[in-house]
């Protein structure tokens, strides 16, 4: 017997063997439900053959001997494993159960936070709302193995799909609040969920860079223009403007901050030469500085000239930090109104206080220069760093003062969003081996 067809004995002898076996013949239905699970794995524990549900969630699988223990798993769903002893012909029904991500509590004062996903295997890489519901990219093995899931703010799955492409690079919301999955490799897939048939789908496929193109320098849709806001390379301007098909591109608001700008020219050349300054614990003693970090830290990173914002579905309101004020505007663009502001001017308490709460913990708190907008009910709240952690406050726009609303219990939360008066972030744990999770929290 030559090679070649030792090879094909090899290969199909044991797919013939199976053809002639006797078949299980199935459907695999969602537990809670009782809708069709397709795309999930039917597999033959030994030898290890298997299929795949269809779109009706039936299947046929050959059995080579009885009994057989089958294995069902798919994403979003609890496995199960069935021992076979007889084969009828007849049509059998199997149900998988769906995960529920609702764990862990820590409760601070009177607000818990909540852990909405937690799984020893899977690390949530990114989130985003898709109309009331949120939307997580989970994956495993780098990236190797990611899934998108669906879920209630409560924490109920309501669907779970393998991601269309890979490798994941994350969720993108244009200005039209679509949510695109996106891929390293440039791709962009627009998720549709239809709530009658429990089914997420990604219908619409186009280039991260194509979206960033024609849609990625705008902030937000109100009326019938696409408004923007450009800053400078610097960081020392802001310009607000819109788009619309009948107008065109239109500038209609500009702010400088003429201040920096002088400070920076004038003082630039101290901060980027070599140079020495008296140490701020013996006086007597004088230290090498890191002029490059320095310069970006004072004049690079810490700039912020504005940031604008829909409020309502007839108004905006632009956070002038140059000038120390939020201008109100009309749905044209025309001014309505004025109230000053003053929280993001406020210093921390020096160099031994600073130091003193590093180490005993003080109540050094400064504005991380983050405005965050809750997506539903359109309050803002400014963000305050201490040692890793994170304090809210609801800015009253018609003050301008700060109201305290939540401390997020956790160091270092990643990707802070806010809907519905609760924030939603990421927080991985301590140690390499923690996956990330989402936690929500209850705000005022």
């Amino acid at each position: 017997m030559n090679k070649s067809h030792l090879f094909f004995l090899l290969i199909f002898l044991p797919r013939l063997l199976f053809s002639q076996s006797p078949e299980l013949k199935g459907i695999l239905l969602n537990s809670a439900t009782g809708e069709p699970v397709a795309n999930a794995h039917v597999k033959v524990r030994k030898p290890g053959m298997g299929t795949v549900t269809g779109q009706a969630g039936t299947f046929s699988l050959a059995i080579p001997t009885l009994p057989a223990i089958i294995d069902f798993s798919c994403m979003g769903y609890e496995g199960i494993s069935e021992e076979i002893s007889t084969l009828t012909g007849e049509l059998r029904t199997f149900y998988l159960k769906p995960r529920t991500y609702l764990l862990d509590v820590v409760t601070i004062s009177d607000k818990p936070a909540l852990t909405l996903y937690k799984d020893e295997d899977y690390s949530v890489l990114d989130f985003d709302f898709l109309d009331s519901c949120l939307l997580l990219v989970v994956f495993r093995n780098q990236l190797k193995h990611a899934e998108i899931i669906l879920m209630t703010t409560g924490g109920d799955t309501l669907a779970a799909v393998p991601v269309p492409s890979s490798p994941a690079l994350g969720l993108y919301r244009d200005v039209l609040s679509n949510i695109h999955y996106i891929t390293r490799r440039d791709e962009a897939f627009q998720a549709d969920y239809d709530p009658v048939l429990h089914r997420l789908t990604f219908p619409f496929r186009t280039s991260f860079d194509t979206i960033r193109k024609y849609i990625g320098g705008y902030r937000f849709l109100l009326g019938n223009r696409l408004w923007f806001q450009e800053d400078s390379p610097a960081g020392f301007m802001t310009a607000i403007g819109y788009y619309s098909p009948r107008e065109g591109r239109k500038n209609i608001l500009k702010s400088q901050d003429g201040r920096g700008m002088k400070t920076y020219y004038t003082e630039s050349w101290f901060y980027h030469s070599d140079c020495s300054v008296p140490d701020p614990i013996d006086e007597n003693e004088r230290t090498a500085i890191d002029a490059d970090a320095i310069a970006y830290r004072h004049f690079y990173f810490e700039k912020s000239c504005g940031e604008l914002f829909r409020v309502s579905d007839t108004s905006m309101a632009f956070f002038n930090f140059c000038e120390r004020r939020i201008e109100f505007l009309d749905r044209d663009g025309h001014a309505a109104g004025v109230t000053p502001i003053g929280f993001h001017l406020e210093k921390p308490g020096g160099f031994i206080a600073s130091l003193t709460g590093s180490i005993i913990g003080g109540n050094d708190w400064k504005w991380n220069r983050r405005l965050i907008q809750d997506e539903l009910l359109h309050n803002i709240y400014a963000g305050f760093s201490n040692r890793g952690y994170l304090r809210l406050k609801r800015i009253d726009l018609k003050t301008g003062e700060l109201t305290p609303s939540a401390e997020l219990p956790y160091e270092f939360p990643e990707k802070v969003k806010i809907f519905r008066g609760e924030v939603f972030f990421l927080y991985r744990g301590p140690g390499m081996a923690e996956n990330r999770r989402l936690i929500k929290m209850a705000l005022k």
